[in-house]
């Protein structure tokens, strides 16, 4: 569950127990219920209810043990089932209910609320005192004679992209098989008519276009500034865009400013959509001007970090087209540049020098507002696209079935820095090792020869459990000497 969903919950003991459960679901280790009431702030008797209720819906998915001496509990078995759990206890969330009557268009008053929720008018204020602060952090209001939130127009479909998009599993929006289509089709023409091959996140697309349908059924449009407007018109990929999608969306409006406006937001929106994968096009070629603005800021990553540039030249390109579609989103709103909790940790526990680095040069610059969430994307992209530093060859022996399987072992232990090669079919020599520049050779056999042109790591025949955990940390320690 993401920080939005979160802090939207208004029940305290569905709040402490998503809590625990989110905490469990993060540790390899058995939390104790001492720490667990620290955590959560309450008596050790309200975390032995707590404990005691989950581990009686959850028979298959926790334990309570004695780990150190002290009573703990423990994931076991599927993480599915906590995860399904978990928006089990939040989907009657109230709050909930109101955001997504509020998006729908159903304008209620406070006595409507209070019959519908069975709640009393001031248990209600509660609520929207807690609706009120998560909506600043948007900023947004809420109008308390309608219910309806407030603000700017592009901001308020931000919150509602992250609402339907994160904040528990029943929220999902019911789109309909016509737009799927729909959808399906522009995206063909883009590409096949116009040459357009950006690789866009389906779901994102159809998540966005209906926020966007659904605003603008209610007449809630967006507006741009004019000079916006005319620079995005010179822009030739907007041109092909707003070709094809004009003839597919927006067909209820009639006001063509209005109908330009939304054209252009829903090119905006599509930004937030591109994967950053190998061999695909991040960015279009009229936006070659912008790319070289963000050259300086890369570059001066490279510098800091002191990684080599021409062997990082594909996280580069990937880091430059990543801060241009970046940019130009923030042209939209800042609120483009936040990013979920739970990533920015990852970014700097797992990456802190390459975190750290991109805090700094964004500090340097007045571009964007949101330095955290921005230092944590490019870190975590850096990491994903850096230059593989170890090849690693695998010459793996069984049978049929088991030979797969420790593939599929073999490539999820695998770090990221570490490029993979397996050899099946052809004997395995220091010639091969050489041909390839292959820095760690890996086998369950023992080989004809003595392994001279890179390090080796024997695996046992059938290998267990522990030697791939052993295996993945010698990996990600590893260090190569001649």
């Amino acid at each position: 569950m993401n920080t939005l969903a979160f802090k939207l919950l208004v029940d305290k003991s569905v709040k402490r127990k998503v809590e625990i459960l989110q905490i469990l679901l993060s540790s390899d280790i058995p939390i104790s219920l001492k720490s667990l009431s620290e955590i959560c702030k309450v008596s050790y008797k309200t975390i032995q209810q707590d404990t005691n209720l989950l581990l009686e819906n959850l028979s298959e998915s926790l334990l309570l043990v004695d780990y150190n001496h002290t009573l703990s509990l423990v994931r076991n078995g599927s993480n599915r089932k906590i995860i399904a759990y978990i928006d089990e206890l939040v989907a009657s969330n109230p709050l909930y209910r109101l955001i997504e009557s509020s998006f729908y268009g159903e304008k209620k008053d406070l006595l409507t609320l209070t019959l519908e929720l069975y709640v009393s008018e001031s248990t209600i204020k509660k609520y929207i005192k807690i609706l009120k602060q998560v909506l600043r952090e948007f900023d947004l209001s809420l109008d308390l004679n309608s219910f309806t939130i407030k603000g700017d127009e592009i901001n308020i479909r931000y919150f509602f992209f992250q609402y339907f998009r994160y904040i528990h599993e029943s929220s999902a929006p019911n789109i309909s098989e016509n737009n799927y289509q729909t959808i399906s089709l522009a995206l063909h023409a883009l590409k096949e008519r116009y040459g357009l091959s950006l690789n866009f996140d389906y779901y994102r697309t159809m998540l966005w276009l209906f926020i966007i349908e659904t605003r603008t059924d209610q007449s809630y449009y967006v507006s741009f500034p004019k000079d916006v407007l005319e620079k995005y018109e010179r822009k030739e990929s907007y041109s092909k865009y707003k070709r094809v999608m004009k003839d597919l969306f927006y067909l209820h409006i009639e006001n063509s400013s209005i109908k330009n406006q939304e054209l252009l937001f829903s090119y905006f929106s599509q930004l937030d959509t591109i994967i950053y994968e190998s061999n695909r096009t991040y960015l279009t070629n009229d936006f070659s001007a912008e790319y070289s603005v963000q050259e300086s800021m890369v570059t001066e990553f490279f510098l800091r970090s002191n990684k080599n540039i021409a062997l990082n030249h594909k996280a580069k390109t990937a880091l430059q087209s990543y801060l241009v579609n970046l940019t130009l989103l923030s042209e939209c709103s800042p609120l483009f540049q936040k990013y979920p909790k739970v990533l920015c940790e990852k970014a700097k526990n797992n990456y802190p020098e390459t975190y750290d680095v991109w805090y700094q040069i964004l500090s340097e610059r007045a571009d964007f507002f949101y330095l955290d969430e921005v230092a944590s994307r490019m870190a975590l992209l850096y990491e994903v696209k850096k230059y593989s530093e170890i090849k690693v060859l695998f010459a793996l022996t069984g049978d049929s079935s088991s030979v797969s399987y420790f593939k599929a072992l073999a490539e999820k232990i695998l770090p990221n820095q570490a490029e993979a090669f397996f050899l099946f079919n052809r004997p395995l020599s220091n010639d091969l090792l050489l041909d390839l520049q292959i820095d760690c050779c890996i086998y369950n056999f023992e080989p004809h020869i003595s392994i001279s042109a890179a390090k080796s790591y024997r695996l046992s025949d059938i290998p267990l459990d522990i030697e791939w955990q052993e295996l993945q940390e010698f990996l990600e320690n590893f260090r190569f000497t001649p």
